[in-house]
């Protein structure tokens, strides 16, 4: 389970650069980043909007 998990953090989230070096502040901004992708995919399927992701 935890390689799949993995593969799709790679995959789906875009994250560039980790701005803390904590485990927490690595934790805190993969959630961001899944939250802020969840969001998105919400828009997108609701409003039939084109989006770059």
């Amino acid at each position: 389970m935890a390689i799949t998990r993995k593969r799709y953090v790679k995959q789906h989230l875009k994250v560039k650069k980790f701005y803390g070096q904590s485990a927490n502040a690595i934790y805190s901004q993969i959630w961001l980043a899944l939250i802020t992708y969840c969001l998105l995919r919400n828009t997108k399927s609701e409003h039939s909007v084109k989006l770059l992701t």
